[in-house]
């Protein structure tokens, strides 16, 4: 895609400067964001325990997950 002469790409950065008040509530939003992403990749990694096996004796036919809303053990047949 060729661009003509006039046109051309822009972009802006904002510096913002919160007072006491905003601080303290952007850091409590960073907190909070930071313990979910932390949660999330703690429910990954413990996925990954709970279903890794040995290269040699990889299931094609049989994939267990757990279903995190109920966290009952679901089995799923591929076959």
């Amino acid at each position: 895609m060729k661009r003509s002469k006039d046109t051309f790409k822009t972009s802006y950065q904002y510096r913002i400067v919160p007072n006491k008040q905003q601080s303290k509530q952007l850091n409590e939003w960073l907190c909070k964001l930071c313990r979910i992403h932390n949660l999330m990749l703690e429910e990954r990694f413990n996925w990954w325990e709970c279903n890794r096996s040995p290269v040699n004796a990889c299931s094609i036919y049989i994939t267990y997950y757990q279903n995190l809303k109920t966290n009952q053990h679901t089995t799923v047949k591929t076959r």
